[in-house]
């Protein structure tokens, strides 16, 4: 089961992208890196279980589940036009 309030940052790439755009290659990148240790230390401080990132490997529901605001970063990594587009799915 994915944890709670995450998405699955496979669901959310775009019919038609390539593999430049595979969830590995943003979750490397370095301002990715520095969202991801903001977002952690944030639901530290608010004693949050949630992590920014959760890879699970095998079982029911494996994948690469992040929060929403990085389902947001990397939209706008695939596409800059994702703020203004207003697409109810993203």
């Amino acid at each position: 089961m994915p944890p709670a309030g995450t998405a699955s940052t496979i669901s959310t790439r775009p019919a038609g992208t390539g593999p430049a755009h595979k969830p590995v290659y943003w979750l490397k990148n370095i301002r990715t890196e520095e969202l991801v240790q903001f977002l952690a230390e944030e639901a530290q401080s608010k004693n949050s279980d949630t992590a920014p990132v959760n890879a699970i490997r095998g079982g029911a529901a494996p994948g690469t589940w992040v929060v929403k605001e990085l389902v947001y970063a990397y939209a706008m990594w695939i596409s800059p036009q994702v703020p203004q587009s207003g697409h109810p799915r993203v």
